[in-house]
Parts: C-alpha cells; sequence; structure tokens
C-alpha cells in the first residue's frame, strides 16, 4: 500500500454509523455532518463505535479529500465545544494533529440535504449513464475491428446495455 500523507485531520463526535446499499460506511457526527467511507476500505474502520470521539486523518488524490484513518480520541468529547478545546484534549488523550483541527463544515440546510433514496437515486443514475457509455464504446470498437458495420453501432450499444444492466 502506497505511503499516503495526511493532510488535514477533523474532531468529530459519532453519532450513527450505517451501511449504505454498496456497503460504504456512513457516518454521522452530533453536529449532523455526514462522511462517506467507500466499501473498499471499510475494514480499516471496523471498530468505530457511536458515541465516540474520533480524530479523522484526511489525504488528498488527484484534488479529492478522502479519510485515511479515523483514532479514537475518547468518549467525552463533544463536537459543541469550540474547536479550540476538542484540539487541547485531543492533545491531552495522546492525539497529535498534524495540522491544527479545521472546524467541521457547517451541516447543510434541510432543504439541500439528500435523503438516502435521494443518494441511491443519485448512483442509480450513475451507474445507468457508466452502463451506457461503456456499452457505446463497446460497439463503436466493435465497428472499427469491422466485426460490426458502423450502422449496427446504436443497436449492439444497446444490447450491450442490457447486458450490463440485466446480465442477460
Amino acid at each position: 500500500m502506497p505511503d499516503f500523507k495526511i493532510t488535514k485531520t477533523t474532531i468529530i463526535t459519532v453519532a450513527k454509523l450505517e451501511e449504505n446499499s454498496y456497503k460504504d460506511l456512513l457516518i454521522t457526527d452530533t453536529e449532523g455532518n455526514e462522511y462517506k467511507i467507500k466499501n473498499t476500505r471499510t475494514n480499516y474502520f471496523k471498530d468505530m463505535k457511536e458515541g465516540l470521539a474520533y480524530q479523522l486523518n484526511w489525504s488528498n488524490t488527484k484534488g479529492t479529500d478522502w479519510i485515511l484513518s479515523a483514532e479514537a480520541i475518547g468518549d467525552k468529547l463533544h463536537t459543541s465545544k469550540p474547536p479550540e478545546t476538542l484540539v487541547e484534549a485531543a492533545k491531552s488523550m495522546g492525539a497529535v494533529p498534524v495540522e491544527p483541527a479545521p472546524q467541521a463544515p457547517q451541516p447543510k440546510s434541510a432543504p439541500d440535504k439528500m435523503s438516502k433514496d435521494d443518494w441511491d437515486e443519485k448512483d442509480r443514475r450513475t451507474r445507468k449513464s457508466i452502463e451506457r457509455q461503456t456499452s457505446l464504446n463497446a460497439a463503436v470498437e466493435l465497428a472499427k475491428s469491422s466485426i460490426i458495420k458502423p450502422d449496427q453501432i446504436i443497436l449492439s450499444a444497446i444490447k450491450f446495455a442490457t447486458y450490463l444492466e440485466k446480465g442477460e
């Protein structure tokens, strides 16, 4: 595994842990902020518990921030305390942030917040779009190699998309 650099830290108290339909770990802190850990990395976070405070260590790849690791720092911390108090308490418990912990992002207002069903629908649309792009690309490749005629590209793409969607 490559060595990733910690680019920032955030201190949170976990209010709720759950999994979405893709087995991603969804973390909600006591302030209502949500964090997502992709299913390929959830085994590194299996010991997280609701009600405990954690220091989230972030890394950045290609301009995208993602959670590299989480360190338990105690069960007495609450994110309603000022950030300076949280950092001091974390340091007293042995956590050493690489940078001063930034303030947690403000929770989205209720109308802007997406529900689980909204996220599921967004993921479904994204998957469908990727399937269609992949299908069209495969059909174009068949036409380039003269396996099908150019006027058969769309029909072939539809067949590929059906296969990707239904497995038939």
